[in-house]
């Protein structure tokens, strides 16, 4: 691929139909619609190239030998870039802050490596089942309603069970309404919340969490990606909803919210569950704890589920069933 200047006003067709053609200059630029001293200057060139441009040799304060001191001090000392020009100045005159950082550039030095530290970052502590992340979401204003309806979303971190309601408005009555629906929904004890800082999720909410006996826990500011599992799971329950279907009133939307719940807990398979679904992830917790702990961190017992066709049995979405977990909408 043939490099051009920034500004040429040529291709190499062009340079070589000039360098080729026996007609005046004159001529030529006009067809070409370029300047009279442009082909005059390719008439001259024995091929269709650009010559090199820009600074033929660069001129460094620096001398070479005084850039491998400021390498080596670098690598050895690791000072930062203002101590480096402290402790080589009476040794190196010449040396600033802008030169001695142009020479770590090149020599890709000019970002220190972090401290060591043996904490492992980005993940989470370990939590038994019962840690669950809540937030709200926004529901289009339907036609026939001059009430805009919210969606109140609880995923477990552990077994990625979720609970869905939806609710008549943004305030801490009806999230403390909800936590107390997440607390008789949820077949294990839940122990731990996290929310984000939004004004549902105020001191009443923490109050109740508290009268619960659940520590409320809440995600630092402009940390939206904290509580990412309840985030993504909002986006996925609307792009199965109110992204592909116009609703006719919130009674439908309210039946489909409760559909995607019963299909998602019980037959969706989840890589992150090594390919269960969150039921049967919740089965084998049950199953993998002795009679004692079973009767601490449960409310019931728990049971497998029969793989069920619940296209074929579209009564079971709507069950009041234990085991499907119906939604309070």
């Amino acid at each position: 691929m043939t490099k051009y200047h920034p500004r040429a006003t040529t291709n190499s067709h062009i340079r070589k139909l000039i360098q080729e053609s026996y007609e005046s200059s004159l001529v030529l630029a006009k067809r070409f619609g370029i300047n009279r001293k442009t082909v005059i200057k390719w008439r001259k060139r024995q091929g269709v190239e650009d010559a090199a441009y820009g600074t033929k040799t660069i001129h460094y304060r620096l001398t070479p030998w005084e850039q491998k001191i400021i390498v080596k001090v670098r690598k050895h000392l690791k000072p930062t870039l203002d101590d480096l020009v402290v402790m080589l100045k009476d040794h190196i005159p010449a040396i600033n802050r802008d030169n001695a950082y142009r020479v770590l550039v090149r020599h890709q030095l000019n970002t220190l490596p972090s401290a060591f530290d043996d904490r492992k970052q980005g993940k989470f502590g370990y939590y038994l089942p019962g840690f669950i992340h809540l937030d709200l979401a926004y529901l289009p204003i339907l036609s026939g309603s001059h009430q805009r309806r919210y969606l109140l979303v609880a995923i477990d971190r552990i077994t990625k069970l979720v609970f869905v309601m939806v609710v008549l408005g943004k305030t801490q009555s009806y999230a403390i309404e909800f936590l107390k629906g997440v607390v008789a929904w949820f077949p294990y004890r839940v122990h731990r919340v996290l929310t984000d800082n939004g004004r549902e999720f105020g001191k009443e909410f923490t109050v109740s969490c508290n009268k619960l006996g659940i520590k409320h826990k809440r995600t630092k500011v402009k940390h939206p990606w904290t509580n990412g599992q309840v985030e993504r799971i909002i986006q996925t329950i609307k792009d199965a909803t109110v992204k592909q279907i116009y609703y006719q009133d919130y009674q439908q939307l309210g039946n489909d919210l409760l559909q995607w719940q019963n299909d998602y807990n019980i037959t969706k398979k989840l890589k992150s569950l090594r390919y269960l679904t969150p039921y049967q992830k919740m089965v084998e917790y049950y199953q993998s704890l002795d009679e004692e702990k079973r009767n601490q961190r449960f409310k019931k017992s728990i049971h497998p589920i029969r793989q069920v066709d619940l296209t074929s049995h579209p009564d079971l979405r709507y069950s009041n069933s234990p085991c499907l977990f119906p939604c309070l909408i």
